[in-house]
């Protein structure tokens, strides 16, 4: 209900003079022992150093109390009545509800049990049932008149349980029981039989049918050889089969059907004496039908059959116990459960189909990837090609007119002159070249400069070569 240990951070908040109330309590604050104030939820301040202090906090939530209480009954019954008590602390009356009860729980159970042995024992067992609300009504006014003083209010009381001693109650069921074979055999004695709803009875003489009695009270002198032969239902009842067999492509399944069926009482005498086990009957059929349907079938045409085979099982049912008096309501297929092996199979072949399909979509999604590569770097080398042959195209243009330029400035040279002094420089560049890069990769020729005559003389050779094979 209440206690007065505090959380680290509220020990760090009475350090600096500020206590924390939690939502639904409040806090008895003191003043050198003595009540001072109540505390709602929120941080307030405590200055302990001048002597207050928090004495402890009360709970404004409703709690609940079961007490269980053995008394007797008027009739010498001795019970157990179990008593569920919601009550709670009222903020208004804090300071009560904490000062004034040392245990609440206890004062009120000893309410509970003053309330309880003084109005059971006054009641006969049966009275004590009937009238379970009056005896909460009373807990509860007692209750609510002495809480009230102590700063409490009874949310609601209830009797849960009013449970006798265990013989009693064994005494009590035999009794019941005896009064209703004493009712029929009473019954049977004065030449009267009862019929309850949704049944008829059968009624022989002698031994030999003669009648079907309907729901109500029957004439029965059975001292002229009357006689209740038994009792026929008219309720639905239901039959579930599990029938094992083989599909078409060598598959052990299991089918489980559910049969509706009940009596019919224009036909009751067919019913009751024409069959001797009537669900054994049913079952024969169903077994019959599912065996000879499944095996034409392949597995997965069975279970998109479903429905045909019940078809074929409520035809042959209807057919067969229309005869002896019952009606076949309805008939379902419930399951079609295979082996368990030839699930995991089914199962692992569906995984490696859709992996299959996966690994299909993945490669002809890197086909398409590689094509568009292909396609990019043939765009890109046709390009490359295109910049190479205008680059080569500029520097042979460049080259005739420095020779024609050269030729026209400084008389007396000829354009081997010019070539070979181009290839001097040409040369000259490369060499630069391949020493200003640490990274490049080099061809080792001849670097001297009398090899420039000899590279001229190559290419003049070729140039020569190449036009004499044109004539």
């Amino acid at each position: 209900m209440y206690h007065t240990d505090q959380p680290n951070i509220k020990n760090m908040g009475n350090l600096f003079c500020c206590t924390q109330v939690d939502q639904s309590t409040v806090a008895i604050k003191e003043h050198f022992g003595k009540f001072d104030d109540v505390l709602t939820p929120g941080c307030h301040c405590l200055p302990w150093v001048f002597g207050y202090q928090i004495a402890g906090h009360l709970s404004l939530r409703v709690q609940q109390l079961d007490v269980k209480c053995e008394t007797k009954t008027k009739d010498n019954v001795f019970v157990n009545v179990v008593a569920s008590i919601q009550y709670r602390a009222l903020s208004e009356k804090a300071n009560d509800a904490f000062y004034r009860l040392s245990n609440t729980r206890s004062q009120i159970q000893a309410y509970v049990f003053d309330v309880i042995r003084g109005t059971v024992p006054k009641l006969n067992l049966d009275a004590a049932f009937e009238q379970k609300n009056d005896i909460a009504k009373a807990v509860e006014d007692e209750l609510e008149k002495a809480m009230s003083h102590y700063g409490y209010e009874i949310v609601q009381t209830l009797i849960v349980d009013i449970e006798p001693d265990e013989h009693v109650k064994r005494a009590m069921n035999e009794i019941n029981a005896g009064k209703h074979f004493f009712s029929y055999n009473m019954g049977n004695l004065f030449c009267c039989t009862q019929v309850d709803q949704s049944t008829v009875a059968i009624k022989e003489h002698f031994g030999k049918f003669d009648d079907v009695l309907t729901p109500g009270c029957h004439c029965l002198p059975w001292v002229f050889g009357y006689q209740i032969a038994g009792h026929l239902s008219l309720r639905v009842q239901q039959l579930d089969v599990k029938c094992e067999t083989k599909t078409k492509d060598n598959v052990f399944v299991n089918v489980v059907a559910s049969i509706q069926y009940r009596a019919l009482s224009e036909k009751a005498n067919d019913a009751f004496y024409r069959l001797s086990n009537t669900r054994s009957q049913i079952q024969a059929y169903v077994f019959d039908v599912i065996r000879g349907t499944v095996p034409k079938l392949n597995l997965d045409a069975a279970f998109e059959q479903k429905n045909d085979i019940a078809k074929a099982v409520e035809d042959e049912l209807e057919k067969a116990m229309s005869h002896y008096g019952y009606e076949i309501v309805q008939t379902l297929i419930v399951d079609i459960e295979p082996d368990e092996h030839v699930k995991r199979a089914m199962n692992e072949i569906n995984a490696a189909a859709r992996l299959r399909m996966a690994a299909t979509e993945k490669a002809e999604a890197e086909k398409i990837l590689q094509i568009k590569r292909a396609e990019g770097e043939a765009e890109s080398k046709y390009l490359s090609g295109l910049g190479i042959a205008r680059q080569r195209q500029a520097i042979v243009d460049g080259l005739r007119d420095s020779v024609l330029g050269f030729s026209v400035n400084v008389p007396g040279t000829t354009a081997k002159d010019v070539m070979d002094m181009v290839l001097v420089t040409q040369y000259f560049d490369t060499m630069k070249e391949i020493g200003a890069s640490s990274k490049s990769s080099a061809v080792f020729i001849p670097h001297g400069p009398g090899a420039v005559r000899d590279v001229a003389s190559q290419i003049r050779d070729g140039l020569l070569q190449g036009s004499s094979a044109q004539h």
